[in-house]
C-alpha cells in the first residue's frame, strides 16, 4: 500500500491534501538525494580518463527512472550496426540478477549462457532477439568491456542504460526522454521520477524523444530552449506480436488488429505499465482487467 502511494506521489505534480505530508518527507530526501548525486558524479568522473575500452562506445540512457524506450532502443541499434558491417557487443548492468556484482556472457552470440535469474531480464530478452551479438552483464562496466574485447573484438560497444555510469569513457551519449513526460514530475528522485536535474544533459550528445506521437509540447520548449545546440531525434513504439506458446483451439493473433473486439486481460511488468494497456485498447480490444507488475517483476509459474 505504501508503495503503490509513494509511487502515486512520483509522478504528481502538485500533491493531493491525503498525500501533502508524505510528499514533503520525500522532498527532503531529494534533497540529500542530489548531493549524493553530484558528490558521486565528481568522483566518478574524475577517475573516467584512466578508463577507457580499446574501440568505439556508445551509451544508451536516460535523465528519468524506468519506461522511456532504452531497451527496444538498444535492440535497434545493436541491429542497425550489424547490419552496417560492425562488430558489436551490449554491455548491460544485469538489474536484479544473481550475478550482478560478479557479471558473466549471458550469450556469445549463438546460445543463450544465463538464465533471467542469474543475469536479470533485460540482458536476456537481448540475447534471445539479437542473433550472432553477444550480451555481456555486470554492475562493473569497465570489466565487462574489457572482457568483451578480450573475447569478441568489438568495434562498437552498446550501454544500456548508463547514462549516469561516470566511470567509463564512451565516445557517444544518447539521452532518450519519453515525449509525454521527458522531466517527470519535474522532481528528483524519490519525490519524483528524476535521476539527477535538467542540467545533465549538458554531458549529452543528442536527445532522442520517444513516443513522439504524444509529446509535451511545453517541457519540450523548455528543453530545446536550455540545450539548443543538441541534436534531437524522434521515435515512435511500434509493438510487435511474440508467442511463446499456445494450446488453444483459436488461432494465434498474429498482428495488433487481431485484438479489435477481443476481451483482454493485460498484465504487465514495466516502467510504465499504462502504456502498455492503453496500446492494447488502441488497438480497439476491450480491455476486461489489467495486472500491474513493478518493474523488472519475477513471474511465478
Amino acid at each position: 500500500m505504501m508503495r503503490k502511494t509513494i509511487e502515486t506521489i512520483m509522478r504528481q505534480t502538485t500533491p493531493s491534501e491525503e498525500h501533502r505530508f508524505l510528499a514533503q518527507l520525500l522532498q527532503g530526501a531529494s534533497v540529500v538525494y542530489s548531493w549524493g548525486q553530484k558528490l558521486h558524479r565528481t568522483t566518478a568522473q574524475s577517475k573516467a580518463a584512466r578508463k577507457r575500452l580499446g574501440c568505439m562506445v556508445v551509451s544508451v540512457g536516460n535523465l528519468t527512472v524506468g519506461g522511456t524506450g532504452k531497451t527496444p532502443m538498444v535492440v535497434y541499434l545493436a541491429k542497425w550496426l550489424q547490419e552496417n558491417g560492425f562488430t558489436v557487443v551490449i554491455l548491460s548492468r544485469g538489474y536484479g540478477g544473481q550475478a550482478e556484482s560478479r557479471g558473466g556472457i549471458v550469450t556469445d552470440g549463438q546460445k543463450v549462457l544465463m538464465t533471467a535469474a542469474n543475469a536479470g531480464d533485460e540482458p536476456v530478452l537481448f540475447a534471445q532477439q539479437l542473433s550472432g551479438i553477444p550480451v555481456l552483464m555486470g554492475k562493473d562496466r569497465y570489466r565487462s568491456g574489457m572482457l568483451a574485447i578480450a573475447e569478441f573484438q568489438p568495434d562498437v560497444v552498446l550501454l544500456d542504460d548508463a547514462f549516469q555510469h561516470y566511470g567509463l569513457h564512451r565516445d557517444l551519449d544518447l539521452v532518450l526522454l519519453d515525449g509525454r513526460r521527458p522531466l517527470g514530475n519535474g522532481h528528483l528522485l524519490p519525490r519524483g521520477t528524476l535521476r539527477e536535474s535538467l542540467s545533465g544533459l549538458k554531458r549529452a550528445d543528442a536527445l532522442i524523444m520517444t513516443r513522439c506521437d504524444h509529446y509535451h509540447e511545453s517541457q519540450w520548449a523548455q528543453i530545446q530552449r536550455q540545450f539548443p545546440d543538441k541534436p534531437l531525434f524522434r521515435a515512435r513504439h511500434q509493438p510487435i506480436i511474440v508467442t511463446i506458446s499456445s494450446k488453444s483451439e483459436t488461432a494465434p493473433i498474429q498482428n495488433l488488429d487481431d485484438l479489435k473486439g477481443a476481451s483482454v486481460l493485460a498484465f504487465s511488468g514495466i516502467g510504465q505499465n499504462e502504456t502498455f494497456f492503453e496500446m492494447i485498447e488502441a488497438a480497439g480490444a476491450r480491455l476486461i482487467g489489467r495486472l500491474p507488475f513493478p518493474d523488472h517483476f519475477n513471474y511465478t509459474p
